[in-house]
């Protein structure tokens, strides 16, 4: 529980290797299948911030030409 844990709070291998003193490798090996599906969940949690803090700065009318720069 404590890596499945770490992992969701985190996304990384390392962090929730230290925390039962164990490998990454092994981390992924036993735990990786419980951090698949929240990768995606973590991304969108940082474009989200990295949107938010754009259109904070730039105003709503710049956000489609950022997301153009960003895609092409």
């Amino acid at each position: 529980m404590l890596v499945t844990h770490i992992l969701k709070k985190t996304g990384s291998y390392a962090q929730a290797s230290y925390a039962i003193q164990d490998t990454p490798d092994m981390v992924v090996k036993h735990y990786g299948r419980f951090l698949l599906q929240d990768k995606v969940a973590l991304a969108a949690q940082v474009l989200n911030k990295v949107w938010e803090a754009s259109q904070a700065r730039h105003g709503p009318e710049h956000a489609p030409v950022l997301f153009e720069r960003l895609s092409s």
